[in-house]
């Protein structure tokens, strides 16, 4: 599967998605710049520890719905 996103953003579901037994192929969209860099640089690293206390606990996601079968068969 192919994931498209801003380079901080890759980084961590890149590491959720092959925590998870998901192979994916990252590319990284334009990087944020500006006034809301250094925002979002504090937000993804409060969101990096969180999705690894979320990896140590098997803490599942608070929203979404039902599963959705992608095609792909999980490993044996």
């Amino acid at each position: 599967m192919i994931l498209v996103s801003q380079p901080f953003h890759l980084e961590r579901a890149l590491y959720l998605a092959a925590r998870h037994g998901l192979t994916f192929q990252g590319f990284a969209a334009r990087d944020v710049t500006g006034v809301y860099g250094l925002r979002i640089k504090l937000r993804e690293a409060g969101a990096r520890l969180m999705a690894l206390f979320d990896i140590a606990v098997g803490r599942t996601p608070k929203r979404g719905g039902a599963p959705v079968r992608l095609g792909i068969d999980p490993p044996s």
